[in-house]
């Protein structure tokens, strides 16, 4: 039905995909942001909420570790407008995030630090 990916890092300076690309390198124990690489939700089941479960489950980790911040990069459009929603803010523009498309950064401050 739907999949969530994520790591715990203290990244707060990229502009590129390709900056951020290899997760495992940039995985940290100690830190502080729980990046979400990739949330997904079948088709054939997504308007059931089932993104937005998934999504709150990882603000409830992030706050589980203590974490500062839930942080993610959203494409412009429905996806930028679904995490608002869940209490996402926009932090900056990434006009070339990737080859094809822009992003925008957001973050969920988690109440924590």
């Amino acid at each position: 039905m739907g999949y969530a990916e994520s790591l715990i890092w203290n990244k707060k300076s990229f502009e590129k995909f390709e900056e951020i690309r290899n997760f495992p390198q940039n995985h940290v124990l100690d830190g502080k942001i729980l990046y979400v690489i990739f949330l997904a939700v079948d088709e054939k089941e997504r308007r059931k909420g089932i993104g937005s479960l998934l999504i709150q489950k990882l603000i409830e980790l992030a706050k589980s570790k203590r974490l500062e911040t839930v942080q993610l990069v959203a494409r412009e459009g429905f996806l930028a407008e679904f995490y608002k929603k869940l209490g996402f803010k926009s932090k900056r523009e990434l006009p070339a995030f990737l080859p094809y498309s822009a992003g925008t950064l957001m973050e969920f401050e988690t109440g924590t630090n």
